[in-house]
């Protein structure tokens, strides 16, 4: 699974602001709409030119079931593309599965 997420916004920090800062054996919870939880661990963080993103993001890693991969920008803003140079890729594996809060 893929979860896309901005860096930045026209007004405001994005919602993957601080993806960034996390680092191999981290952990992350992913909150669902119907209230689960699921506790990812950090297999690897990689930074990747635009034009090679797309080869990391599709490919699973061997070993690793359950995979979810994180991605925004980084790197330098290009001004005229209105985009990055560069993407920041976690690679996440399912550790854990909590049930609904109440």
């Amino acid at each position: 699974s893929i979860i896309d997420g901005h860096v930045d916004g026209l007004n405001a920090p994005g919602i993957f602001r601080n993806v960034s800062n996390l680092k191999t054996g981290d952990r992350y919870e992913v909150e669902m709409g119907n209230g689960t939880i699921y506790v990812y661990l950090v297999k690897d963080v990689v930074t990747v030119d635009l034009d090679y993103a797309a080869n990391i993001l599709f490919s699973q890693r061997f070993g690793i079931t359950g995979q979810l991969n994180l991605i925004t920008c980084g790197g330098t803003y290009l001004q005229d593309q209105r985009t990055y140079d560069k993407r920041i890729i976690v690679i996440s594996e399912l550790l854990t599965e909590e049930s609904e809060l109440t």
